[in-house]
């Protein structure tokens, strides 16, 4: 099964400047490495080279239109549709693009299941996330209120094609 993995404000935006919006939510961050650790994540060029990925014990694939300087354990593919290609490890149910914005939106179509993340904030920024069609639906819902280590209130959701 293929996946997405993203957090976003109340209105889409995934990041603004190259940051994330609400900065650091320690409870996202424990929430997404939970969810991908052990499995392939496949993201793109300017998200892999952006942030400090926590590769231990993942399988990571980069999406660029051109050729990367990586490390051994990283693959880079260069079109969608050679990520449609990749086969799951052994015992692997689950893939997840894990960003940014251009792989969200390409390869949206061809994903099973959405974990978003909805940061309770506004914010502008030039990537967002694209907008869900009719055709999902939402099957879990979790929220999680501010406090001293989250400064934003966020909630957890789980998206299905139907």
């Amino acid at each position: 099964m293929l996946s997405m993995i993203a957090a976003i404000t109340n209105n889409r935006v995934l990041a603004k400047e190259g940051k994330l919006p609400w900065g650091k939510l320690p409870v996202d961050k424990e929430y997404y490495l939970d969810k991908i650790k052990g499995h392939t994540i496949i993201m793109g060029s300017t998200t892999y080279l952006s942030a400090d990925h926590s590769r231990e014990g993942n399988r990571v694939i980069v999406l660029s239109r051109k050729d990367l300087d990586v490390p051994d354990d990283v693959t880079v593919i260069h079109s969608p549709e050679e990520a449609l290609e990749i086969e799951p490890l052994p015992n692997e149910k689950e893939m997840f693009i894990t960003g940014g914005g251009s792989v969200y939106a390409a390869m949206l179509p061809f994903v099973d299941k959405i974990y978003l993340t909805r940061v309770d904030m506004e914010s502008d920024g030039e990537v967002v996330f694209p907008e869900l069609g009719e055709e999902w639906k939402l099957i879990d819902s979790k929220r999680v209120e501010a406090d001293e280590e989250n400064k934003y209130a966020c909630t957890f959701e789980v998206y299905s094609k139907s």
